[in-house]
Formats: C-alpha cells, sequence, structure tokens
C-alpha cells in the first residue's frame, strides 16, 4: 500500500509529471528519502549517546548538499519551481542557539 503524498511529493508531481523530465520524479524522491534517512540516522546517534550531537553547521551543511543534488539533477528552473529558492542559494535552516537550547531541554527533562 502506498503512503498518502505529502506537500513535497504533491509539489514535485505538479511541476514534472505531464512533461519529458517526469524520469526525475522518482530520482529526487530517493534522493530526498537517503537525505531524510541520514539526518535520522544523526539524530539517533546523537539521541542515544553514540555519538555527538551534530551542530547547526553540519546540519546546514548536509541541507544545503541535499539542495545541490537536487538542483544538479533538476536544473535551475524545475529546481526553483519546486524548492521556490534560487538554484545555488546558501539555506540555513538550523540555528546554533536554538539548538543549543533545544539539547539543553532534553537533559532537563
Amino acid at each position: 500500500m502506498q503512503h498518502p503524498k505529502d506537500n513535497f511529493e504533491r509539489k514535485v508531481d505538479s511541476v514534472l509529471r505531464e512533461t519529458p523530465r517526469a524520469h526525475k520524479i522518482d530520482k529526487l524522491l530517493k534522493l530526498r528519502r537517503h537525505h531524510q534517512a541520514s539526518l535520522l540516522q544523526i539524530g539517533e546517534g546523537a539521541g542515544d549517546g553514540r555519538t555527538s550531537v551534530p551542530s547547526a553547521e553540519m546540519l546546514n551543511a548536509l541541507n544545503n548538499n541535499f539542495l545541490r543534488q537536487a538542483e544538479e539533477l533538476l536544473g535551475q528552473a524545475d529546481f526553483q519551481r519546486i524548492f521556490d529558492i534560487p538554484a545555488g542559494q546558501i539555506v540555513n535552516v538550523v540555528d546554533q542557539t536554538i539548538l543549543d537550547q533545544a539539547n539543553l531541554d532534553k537533559l532537563h527533562v
């Protein structure tokens, strides 16, 4: 049974499905799943003490690496249509101060 599509999957479909570039849908979603699995593995390792807590810089680098891979796959125009940001833009979504506070809060629970 297939899972319901999330917003990202629906957006990818709306941009690529009825085009000669539809073959890129599965590749992009596979790339995304791999990226999400990597982040989950990092989080689980840090959560059980196997690895250190990742820095915002590391998490942002991983996210930007995913975006660059997606851009290479899609090309600049489709990348911008799907991600709503210009191709090549550096995105820092993780703030170290907030990450530090979240980690402190976990210690006090």
